[in-house]
């Protein structure tokens, strides 16, 4: 990941401002775990006065794809995308939404809020299933700790991640994200822009 940190580095440098990071990845393959791992150690370097402070010059956004409609999530483990992927897919997307992150976080603080939760739940608590690129229904344990170790309000999210009604926040986060991956006519996953440019 070296040669990504100082193009980050020298972007951020040349123009001055705050340089945007976009992500599109599945929730729960392994490129999310990936950019979860990357992301909130250079977030956490920051408490070291000798490090770069990447949160304040880099924008984090990260767009959990989700399914072709939006639909309750059902307790049926033996179809996991319509279950507790499901179900990861719309706490992750409420998490987003109650953290202000949507397209990116609106202030240092969430972004390092939702990075240290995606360390935890995406970046350590996974193991894959045996020829598969997820995990097994019990990755659900890790949710609400990994949710409370970085600040964030689980029950709010949860109630928000449970009502697929339109209208709803989860429908609009929904629609968001949705209306962002599509705009970008994507190839392949992970999909990665700076600045908006692939």
């Amino acid at each position: 990941m070296k040669p990504a940190i100082v193009l980050l580095l020298s972007l951020a440098a040349a123009t001055n401002t705050r340089v945007s990071v976009d992500w599109v990845g599945a929730s729960w393959w392994p490129d999310c775990r990936e950019y979860a791992k990357f992301v909130w150690p250079l977030l956490q370097a920051s408490d070291n006065e000798t490090a770069v402070d990447f949160n304040s010059i880099i924008n984090f956004a990260f767009y959990p794809n989700q399914a072709d409609t939006l639909a309750a999530c059902t307790n049926n483990n033996t179809n996991p995308e319509s279950s507790y992927l499901c179900k990861i897919d719309h706490f992750e997307a409420c998490t987003i939404s109650n953290l202000g992150c949507i397209g990116g976080c609106d202030d240092d603080k969430k972004q390092r809020q939702l990075f240290q939760f995606l360390y935890c739940f995406e970046g350590l608590h996974v193991k894959a299933l045996p020829n598969k690129d997820w995990p097994g229904p019990s990755w659900l344990n890790a949710m609400e700790p990994c949710a409370v170790k970085a600040g964030l309000d689980y029950a709010t999210i949860s109630k928000c991640a449970s009502d697929v009604s339109q209208g709803s926040e989860l429908s609009n986060t929904f629609e968001a994200i949705t209306k962002y991956v599509k705009s970008q006519h994507l190839q392949y996953f992970p999909w990665v822009t700076l600045d908006n440019k692939q």
